[in-house]
């Protein structure tokens, strides 16, 4: 979970989720959701280890704007303001990596964003990761003082927790 508090004016905000650069990301136009395909950490090599990463909604939830992958990307090229989509293991020696890339624009008048994230891990072939991912859901039900509520639903059940800031 993530929460912006600001008391400046209008304003752009952007998650980034960095992955190996042998790992495949898929982006569900539609829903926002990503499946991100493991790798094996001997051999380097995509696995059967998938991880459906699923933006929370409801009205107390701040709604990204936009999803997209970026590779590779160079500030000045293409229009893009800044370099994204690399990983290094060593300084100044980078691989072009996928990186989600999830963005939002915070109103003027809003003092407070809250962005959740349900992640489901699992192991098999893409059409059960598909299913179990479409089945699931994470809603924002309420924001208090110190904390969020979150209704949480799965191919397992459904559960309400409570989230702390802190």
């Amino acid at each position: 979970m993530d929460v912006i508090t600001s008391d400046r004016g209008s304003r752009a905000v952007q998650a980034a989720w960095h992955t190996h650069p042998n790992a495949t990301v898929t982006v569900d136009a539609a829903t926002g959701s990503a499946t991100i395909r493991g790798v094996g950490l001997k051999m380097e090599q995509p696995s059967d280890v998938r991880l459906a990463l699923i933006p929370a909604t409801g009205a107390a939830a701040q709604s990204w704007s936009g999803s997209k992958v970026v590779k590779g990307q160079l500030a000045g090229k293409d229009g893009a303001t800044e370099d994204q989509g690399w990983y290094s293991e060593h300084y100044s020696d980078a691989t072009a990596s996928s990186t989600l890339v999830y963005d939002a624009t915070l109103g003027a008048d809003q003092k407070q964003a809250v962005f959740a994230w349900l992640l489901i891990v699992s192991k098999g072939s893409g059409d059960d990761h598909h299913t179990a991912a479409a089945a699931a859901s994470a809603v924002i039900a309420g924001v208090s003082t110190g904390e969020v509520k979150v209704n949480v639903s799965t191919a397992g059940g459904a559960s309400s927790v409570v989230v702390p800031f802190e």
